[in-house]
């Protein structure tokens, strides 16, 4: 297995260049956009309200006073983290090949800021999150500090993946096609907008083999129900996040001497 302590000390002092490519990367996302940043905080709102009000006419879901609202809200917020990230992260390292070509520089940087950056945008969603507790007057206690938790095993899973895509990016295109879809079925596939009480009992076990589905039900049983993280449910999630890492790092390091090659 590669060792991971050298390219760390050397993300270390590329440090400057990580702050600027997080800087341009949400400079980019609002480019030309009349409400920028705001639009962050804004958009769970909005998809929390069409979600709420679909499935509470549709599915007779009761809203007890922003409740249901909240249950989609975390679990939107939480999936918008992963799946900026990891969207981001792919195309990274092909996005930033003139950099590559002209210069030396870590390219496990470019995935890195990729997720940066949508942390930081996870950051103005969650400022939407507590407002819309505080607006319902929804119970906020200490537990909700617990969630950065199963936040960081996701961050973490969604910079291993990213740095596996980014690298079979480099070599095949169509894997951004491939991974489009993948993520739209994922979406499907993890509960956000609906409880997992109503999946089938044969497929339980599926849900359960889903990382996201325990990271994110983590994360919303510390701000829903002020309970602590699952000690068994955060094993879980961690063995998936240093699994999934350990694999993108050590796919990147080892085919990143190619890159020239296909950039």
């Amino acid at each position: 297995m590669l060792s991971v302590t050298g390219p760390i000390e050397e993300l270390w002092r590329y440090r400057a260049l990580l702050k600027n490519l997080v800087i341009r990367e949400v400079k980019v996302k609002h480019k030309r956009s009349v409400l920028g940043v705001a639009w962050t905080m804004i958009s769970p709102l909005v998809t929390t309200a069409i979600l709420a009000l679909v499935f509470a006419a549709f599915f007779g879901m009761k809203q007890n006073k922003g409740g249901f609202g909240l249950y989609v809200m975390t679990g939107l917020v939480a999936w918008n983290l992963f799946s900026t990230a990891s969207a981001l992260g792919l195309a990274s390292i092909q996005q930033n090949a003139s950099i590559i070509r002209k210069v030396y520089v870590p390219v496990a940087i470019f995935p890195l800021a990729a997720v940066s950056s949508a942390l930081v945008n996870f950051a103005f969603a969650l400022v939407a999150l507590f407002l819309y507790m505080i607006f319902f007057r929804l119970p906020v206690g200490w537990h909700i500090a617990l969630g950065v938790i199963p936040i960081l095993e996701l961050i973490i899973f969604a910079l291993g993946l990213s740095m596996l895509l980014a690298t079979l990016y480099v070599h095949f295109r169509d894997v951004k096609w491939f991974y489009d879809s993948a993520l739209l079925a994922w979406f499907y596939a993890t509960p956000i907008f609906y409880p997992p009480e109503i999946i089938a009992p044969k497929y339980v076990g599926l849900l359960k083999l889903n990382p996201l589905s325990v990271m994110i039900t983590a994360f919303r049983a510390t701000i829903t129900q002020g309970l602590a993280p699952d000690a068994r449910g955060m094993a879980i999630g961690a063995a998936y996040s240093i699994v999934i890492f350990v694999i993108g790092w050590t796919v990147l390091h080892r085919l990143k001497q190619n890159f020239i090659n296909f950039l």
